[in-house]
């Protein structure tokens, strides 16, 4: 069986800021702001070979399938059936995006956010997030049914990047970070 091997180098368009859960609990007494401080880069993801941020390969996924539900494009010649289903089943990522930032040199934002994370729930902290102001890397995409095209694939990155984005505060919650372009794509044939 022929699989498609996409090999795609990305660009930001926007920052970038992540919200990994801190495991660091607050040591007794330590006061609330304290512990931010603390431990605020623990919301990185940190490559342990290079030391450099890394974006989650998932996160692309995820933003790829949020496209294609966003789009709801049809399937030429299959009635009402649209390519969301296609790209949850056929597209695999195994890899992480590692950028050439690296994490001790990342600077912070403090903001003032719900509480449990959702917004409109009323109570709100400061937390402390990680900042990337630019980024760029390559994360190869593996596309296992031929119902997803070159074309396909890359009319749903360009939404993905501009509506979806990747990271914390990106579109798809509101947001406008995380935004991306592909600047290249390799499209090659290959044997699963």
């Amino acid at each position: 069986m022929d699989q498609i091997e996409a090999v795609v180098s990305f660009k930001s368009l926007t920052a970038l800021s992540q919200g990994k859960p801190v495991a660091t609990e607050r040591e007794s007494n330590e006061p609330y702001m304290a512990h931010e401080e603390r431990t605020w880069r623990e919301r990185i993801h940190v490559d342990p070979e290079t030391g450099n941020v890394f974006i989650p390969g998932m996160a692309f996924y995820h933003s790829l399938v949020a496209a294609a539900r966003y789009r709801g494009d049809s399937i030429p010649g299959k009635g009402k059936k649209t390519y969301t289903k296609y790209f949850e089943t056929s597209i695999l990522v195994v890899d992480n995006l590692i950028t050439s930032v690296e994490a001790a040199k990342v600077a912070s934002e403090k903001l003032f956010v719900p509480s449990d994370g959702k917004p409109g729930s009323g109570s709100r902290v400061w937390k402390i997030f990680p900042f990337i102001p630019a980024w760029e890397g390559t994360l190869k995409f593996y596309v296992m049914d031929p119902t997803v095209t070159r074309e396909v694939f890359e009319k749903h990155l360009v939404t993905a990047g501009m509506f979806i984005g990747v990271g914390r505060f990106r579109p798809e919650r509101r947001g406008f970070y995380g935004r991306y372009r592909a600047t290249n794509i390799e499209w090659r044939k290959t044997e699963a």
